[in-house]
């Protein structure tokens, strides 16, 4: 994962860009190359560390993202374990410790999503 590269999602959907972060995903827990797709139903993350796994359709519930804004969200996969969506949802059990340097995807020039 070069932390300098971006991915253009296309017209009106903006861009993924990598950055530094502490406590982001751990690089060490994922392969040298990532993927980013849509969704396709059924995916499950867990938010937090402490939570437990949930769909993608319930989170989207609860924050209120709009229907027909579900299939833009960008799924960013380590093989076919789903890591992060946008720079909204990370998985945690792919992060770095408290005190250690990951990465973490921004989401540049997100359309609406609620």
């Amino acid at each position: 994962m070069q932390l300098d590269s971006h991915l253009d999602l296309g017209s009106g959907l903006g861009t993924l860009r990598w950055v530094p972060r502490l406590a982001g995903l751990d690089a060490k827990r994922l392969p040298p190359t990532v993927t980013v797709r849509r969704r396709g139903g059924g995916e499950t993350l867990k938010p937090s560390a402490r939570g437990r796994t949930q769909s993608v359709q319930h989170l989207c519930q609860a924050m209120g993202v709009l229907p027909w804004m579900r299939d833009a969200l960008p799924m960013i996969y380590a093989g076919d374990a789903l890591v992060a969506i946008g720079d909204i949802w990370r998985d945690a059990r792919r992060l770095a410790g408290a005190d250690e340097m990951g990465f973490d995807v921004v989401w540049e020039g997100r359309p609406e999503l609620c």
